[in-house]
C-alpha cells in the first residue's frame, strides 16, 4: 500500500526529533572510573530486571536506573540536566497531544453506544455460524479498534456487552472470556493504536506510516481469530451451542446501520492520513470532534460521561509521558555505556546471512557499513 506524494511529505518527519535523545551528553563525556562503561551498562540492565521483579513502577524504575547509570559514567552534574531536559522535552512535545485525543475518541465511542451497536450488527450476520457469537465478538473488537487505540479499554468495553450475551446462550466461560481477550488485542494493530504512537515516538518513526502498515495485519489477525473460534467449536460443539432462532435478511440489512458511525470515523482518520490531507495529530482531533458531534446528536452526552472521558485521557497521557521520559533517560545511559555499539559490532562479526542482520538491527547505520565492507 503506497502513500500519496502529499502523504509522504507530511508523514516522513520523525516525531521524536524534539525529544532529548541518547548521547546528548557530549560536553561531559564518560569519565574515568573503577568500572568500564560496558560493565556499568550490563549491571544497570540487571538491576532494572531485578527491580522489575519486585514490582516497582516501570517509569520510575527506568528513570532511576538511568539516572544512577549516568551519575556513574559521567557525573551528577551531567545527570540532573538530563532529567530536567527530558521531562520538559516530553511535556512540551506537540505530537504527544495525539495520545489524549485518541483516548477521548475511545471514551466517547463508548458513550455513544457504539460497542453495543457493533456487537448487535455483527451478531445478526454471524449468529448461525459455529461459534457465531464468538465470531461476532471478534468482528466487534476489530470495529471498535478503529475508534479506540487502547487494547485494555477495548477489551473492557466489548466484554461488558459480549460476555453476558455469550453466557446467556450457553457458551463455555473459557471460550467467552478467551474470545474477548484475544479480540481486544486488535486495538494494538488497527489504527488508531496507542502502541504505534509510543513506538513511533521512541524510535523516531512516522506514526502515519505505522498506522497504515497496521491495517491489513490487524484485519488478517481478526480473520485468523474468527477461523480459530469456528474450528474450535466444530471440534468441541459443547463449548458453543448454535442459537436456534434465525435472523431474516431484512433484519441483517437493518443491522448494518449500527456500523456506519464507526466506519465514518475510521475513514476520516485513516483515510485522511493515507491521502496526506491531515497528519496523525490532526486526525486524532478530527476523530474526537466527529465522535463528540455523534454523541451530541444522539443526546447521550452527560456531564459525568464527559468528565470521565477527559479524566481518563489525562491519566493515560501522564502515564505514557512518564514512560517515555523514563525510557529516554535510560536510553541515554545505554548510549553512554556503548552497549548498543558493542552489540552491533558483535552481530556484524557473526556468520549470519546479510539479509538476516538488518532484521536484528534495522536502523543501525554502523551495522550496514560493516556489512558493506564484507
Amino acid at each position: 500500500m503506497a502513500l500519496s506524494a502529499a502523504g509522504r511529505g507530511r508523514l516522513s518527519a520523525p516525531v521524536a526529533g524534539a525529544l532529548p535523545g541518547p548521547g546528548r551528553l557530549p560536553a561531559h563525556g564518560v569519565r574515568e572510573g573503577p568500572m568500564d562503561p560496558v560493565t556499568a551498562g550490563v549491571l544497570g540492565c540487571l538491576l532494572l530486571g531485578a527491580l522489575l521483579l519486585l514490582g516497582m513502577p516501570i517509569a520510575l524504575l527506568l528513570m532511576l536506573v538511568g539516572f544512577l547509570g549516568i551519575c556513574q559514567l559521567a557525573s551528577v552534574g551531567a545527570a540532573l540536566p538530563v532529567i530536567a531536559q527530558t521531562l520538559y522535552g516530553v511535556a512540551s512535545h506537540y505530537p504527544f497531544t495525539i495520545i489524549p485525543l485518541f483516548i477521548v475518541m475511545g471514551s466517547l465511542s463508548g458513550t455513544a453506544g457504539m460497542t453495543r451497536e457493533l456487537y448487535a450488527s455483527f451478531d445478526a450476520w454471524f449468529r448461525r455460524l459455529p461459534g457465531g457469537l464468538g465470531v461476532a465478538t471478534i468482528a466487534a473488537c476489530a470495529g471498535f479498534a478503529a475508534v479506540c487505540g487502547s487494547s485494555v479499554a477495548a477489551t473492557a468495553a466489548i466484554g461488558k456487552v459480549a460476555i453476558p450475551e455469550m453466557r446467556r446462550f450457553g457458551y463455555a466461560p473459557r471460550l467467552a472470556t478467551g474470545v474477548v481477550a484475544a479480540g481486544g488485542t486488535l486495538s494494538f494493530l488497527i489504527p488508531p493504536s496507542l502502541g504505534f504512537v509510543i513506538y513511533g515516538m521512541l524510535t523516531e518513526q512516522s506514526i502515519g506510516r505505522l498506522f497504515i502498515a497496521g491495517v491489513l495485519p490487524g484485519l488478517l489477525l481478526a480473520v485468523v481469530y474468527a477461523a480459530v473460534v469456528i474450528g474450535w467449536v466444530l471440534i468441541r460443539p459443547d463449548l458453543a451451542p448454535t442459537p436456534v432462532e434465525r435472523v431474516s435478511l431484512g433484519q441483517k440489512v437493518a443491522a448494518v446501520k449500527g456500523v456506519w458511525e464507526t466506519g465514518l470515523v475510521f475513514l476520516l482518520v485513516v483515510g485522511g492520513i493515507y491521502l496526506g490531507v491531515i497528519n496523525p495529530t490532526e486526525a486524532g482531533a478530527v476523530g474526537a470532534f466527529v465522535l463528540f458531534l455523534i454523541v451530541l446528536a444522539k443526546r447521550r452526552l452527560r456531564r459525568k460521561a464527559l468528565t470521565a472521558a477527559l479524566l481518563e485521557a489525562a491519566q493515560v497521557t501522564v502515564m505514557v509521558l512518564f514512560l517515555v521520559a523514563g525510557a529516554t533517560v535510560f536510553s541515554t545511559f545505554l548510549a553512554l555505556s556503548t552497549i548498543p555499539g558493542e552489540v552491533s559490532a558483535w552481530i556484524a562479526g557473526l556468520e549470519v546471512p546479510t539479509g538476516g542482520v538488518p532484521t536484528l538491527t534495522p536502523n543501525d547505520e554502523e551495522m550496514k557499513a560493516n556489512l558493506d565492507e564484507k
